[in-house]
């Protein structure tokens, strides 16, 4: 028998595997103390169980330390306040304002007490706007291009199609599309091989823009110089009128006046002054007032100069403080300028002993719409007419026909 125990107890008196006990005998962690978690998260873990186990069930020794929250300190308010806060993002200060603006509308025309609104850029493509129209043509200036170049070529056409000027005689695509070209050198061809050139270069004043440009597919209209015309000068009387008021008492105060010319006759331009006149206060005393019966008083040498510059869209330009609209209290000067095409006249260069006459028409720059021909007619205060009424009324009655059958019988008509 105590051989047999040997082994036994020599096996019980050996000292055990370490490792193999730690493998065999599960770890286990120590507990982690209750003040390594957050304390607001333990007094709401302590206030669920509270709420779950009440009474002595759920006392502790350390009761003390986790006492029971109230909600006898918040209002409603304040409760609405805390859960705002948690749930909003951080922003701003908030401040009121329009999900859409109200739009504002521009006005459609611009008479001669307006300034000129800013252009667009001459890069853009608005090809039916009048103002971008403008833009590009401003781009030429008085001397873009020589004076033997056609106006089939000119600059109007090609700031129509998309072209600005890029130097003397030097055309570039408008809307950046790389295309350039020019027309210099047309003055050393013979008349017919230039007539053939000036031809093709018509035909091909879209097409020269590069493929997928706007412009190759869509140009400007040919009306819409006769548009930017309308909307920048008025054919009004409350366009006119003050602006022949600033011109007689700002550059025409002179004892002399300039010797002058225009495609519209001695006749309209009388009718024209007589009409402005009745859209002006007298400075002094009235002499109508005083005969109605005589009719208007024929006017003055210098009222037909002061109604002819405003009718062909001349403004008083002073170079201390340039403008390009009507001053109620403006400085005398002797230089007048056209606030479309920009440019500027002397009068004193006209004065009778230099032996020439400023041509009102002429003087603008060629692509201006107001060196256009026929384009006064439009107005009836040239033609002698009250404003507003642009045709007679027995013409208007011919026009007018009225059918002797009354109206067409339709099925959902009663009679």
């Amino acid at each position: 028998m105590a051989s047999t125990d040997a082994p036994a107890a020599q096996a019980a008196s050996a000292p055990r595997d370490e490792g193999a006990l730690e493998a065999s005998t599960p770890t286990r962690t120590p507990e982690a103390p209750a003040d390594e978690f957050d304390a607001d998260l333990v007094a709401d873990l302590h206030d669920a169980f509270g709420m779950m186990y009440a009474g002595s069930e759920w006392d502790s020794d350390d009761e003390e330390q986790h006492p029971k929250r109230t909600t006898d300190g918040f209002d409603l308010p304040s409760l609405l306040s805390e859960l705002a806060a948690l749930i909003s993002f951080p922003q701003q200060a908030g401040t009121k304002r329009r999900l859409f603006p109200p739009r504002t509308r521009a006005p459609s025309v611009f008479p001669s007490t307006s300034p000129i609104p800013p252009l667009p850029p001459a890069t853009a493509y608005l090809p039916f706007s009048p103002l971008p129209l403008l833009a590009r043509l401003r781009t030429f200036g008085a001397s873009g291009l020589s004076p033997t170049v056609p106006p089939e070529i000119g600059a109007l056409a090609c700031a129509l199609h998309g072209w600005v000027s890029a130097g003397r005689d030097a055309l570039a695509c408008a809307h950046a599309c790389g295309a350039t070209w020019g027309v210099g050198g047309l003055s050393d061809l013979r008349p017919a091989v230039r007539d053939g050139v000036v031809r093709r270069l018509k035909s091909t004043l879209s097409s020269r823009h590069a493929p997928g440009c706007a412009w190759r597919i869509t140009a400007s209209p040919p009306e819409l110089p006769s548009d930017l015309r309308r909307i920048l000068h008025p054919l009004t009387a409350t366009s006119l009128a003050p602006l022949s008021r600033a011109l007689a008492q700002q550059s025409l105060s002179g004892p002399l006046a300039p010797v002058w010319s225009s495609p519209v006759s001695g006749e309209e331009i009388q009718h024209l002054a007589i009409a402005l006149r009745r859209h002006l206060p007298p400075l002094g005393p009235d002499p109508e007032s005083e005969n109605r019966t005589a009719g208007p008083r024929p006017p003055e040498p210098k009222e037909l100069l002061a109604s002819a510059l405003a009718l062909f869209g001349w403004f008083p330009y002073d170079p201390s403080f340039p403008t390009d609209h009507v001053l109620a209290h403006g400085t005398p000067t002797d230089i007048v300028a056209c606030r479309i095409c920009r440019r500027r006249v002397g009068l004193w260069s006209f004065a009778p002993e230099h032996g020439r006459a400023l041509d009102l028409g002429a003087a603008h720059v060629s692509w201006c719409p107001l060196r256009a021909e026929g384009w006064w007619r439009e107005s009836a205060l040239v033609a002698g007419r009250r404003e507003g009424i642009l045709m007679d009324p027995k013409t208007l009655g011919e026009m007018l026909i009225v059918s002797d059958d009354g109206r067409p019988k339709k099925k959902w008509r009663r009679r």
